[in-house]
């Protein structure tokens, strides 16, 4: 069994999905989730998510898979990142935002920047959890100083546009 935690989850994700040479299938990677195989959460999440390997997306496939992700070993938050996605847009049924909250802030926890801007907006708003305003700012400014800002700032926008809505 590949250990999954040995390169980073872009890349992981690209051996998985991308690798002509290889060209896993959906079944591949089923049977390779069966035992437990971390890659292959992770490439069936992103398969289901994003639509892949020849299916359409289906988030509620995606967030079965994300959940195991999340509680094995989410050291980046990418999965955690993606379920707050699922559950602030309502992907799989009513929007929870509460959930959401949730989700964006473990994937904080863990590392992920665009979580840290999902996290800010929804304090500064008072969104899924009540207004805090200070640590809204102190999220704010921690993405500022992010190496990836213009990517976060993009992302922001979006952010914006979902609340909005």
């Amino acid at each position: 069994m590949r250990d999954a935690t040995e390169t980073s989850l872009p890349r992981r994700i690209a051996e998985l999905i991308r690798d002509k040479d290889l060209a896993y299938s959906l079944v591949d990677l089923q049977a390779w989730a069966a035992k437990g195989d971390a890659a292959a959460f992770i490439a069936l999440a992103h398969a289901f998510f994003y639509g892949g390997l020849g299916v359409d997306k289906n988030f509620t496939e995606a967030k079965r898979w994300l959940e195991r992700i999340d509680k094995a070993n989410d050291h980046e938050g990418w999965a955690s990142h993606r379920l707050g996605i699922i559950f602030y847009k309502g992907l799989t049924g009513p929007q929870d935002r509460r959930a959401a909250y949730k989700f964006f802030r473990r994937a904080t926890l863990r590392g992920n920047a665009k979580s840290r801007l999902a996290l800010a907006v929804m304090q500064k708003q008072g969104t899924g959890t009540l207004k805090k305003l200070k640590s809204s700012r102190a999220n704010f400014y921690r993405c500022s100083r992010s190496a990836e800002f213009n990517k976060i700032f993009r992302v922001y926008l979006a952010i914006e546009s979902w609340l909005a809505k």
